[in-house]
């Protein structure tokens, strides 16, 4: 989750082109920023899934949003720290036909519901995936790709998109007009 969060504001603030940590080869016992696990070679990890659909989905152009999202705030090793609980980015592909989205729930516990108005753009199609995984204490090496990686029911009336975002997850949406 935090790779996510840190890749969508990166992206969306411009802070770092293509900055990111991340490692082709580890081993199961010690993943790291590993992708493949060299004693699991049929495995895939969930930093993989990650980075399969955010690069699919980090458009030409990043576009700028505004609206409002659930707060969160807390404190770590003695430090207050605060921010939206669901950041997102919005870009656009490069032959301008695909809108992108990318938004993650940092929520351990509550399904957020999103509610995105798009300007200038009347949706007639729109797709999503989710990341998420039940056990946050789970084998970051999966067997399977729907152990994380789930579609992601979204509806559209108008301009409206509508989906539930699960716990803990990274939710990615293609639309077309």
């Amino acid at each position: 989750m935090h790779r996510a969060v840190r890749l969508i504001h990166y992206l969306r603030e411009e802070l770092l082109r293509g900055a990111s940590s991340w490692e082709m080869f580890s081993y199961q016992r010690s993943p790291g920023f590993g992708f493949l696990a060299q004693d699991a070679p049929q495995k895939r990890s969930m930093n993989y899934w990650l980075y399969y659909y955010f690069n699919r989905h980090a458009g030409r152009w990043v576009l700028g949003i505004d609206g409002t999202a659930p707060y969160h705030e807390g404190a770590a090793s003695g430090r207050a720290y605060r921010g939206p609980l669901t950041p997102m980015v919005a870009t656009l592909s490069a032959d301008e036909q695909q809108l992108y989205l990318i938004v993650a729930n940092g929520s351990w516990q509550q399904t957020v519901p999103a509610q995105v108005t798009l300007r200038g753009l009347v949706p007639r199609h729109g797709t999503g995936v989710v990341l998420s995984h039940a056990d946050p204490d789970g084998d970051p090496f999966l067997n399977r790709r729907d152990e994380l990686v789930h579609d992601l029911e979204i509806e559209i009336q108008g301009a409206q998109l509508t989906a539930k975002l699960p716990p803990h997850s990274v939710a990615f949406l293609t639309i077309q007009e």
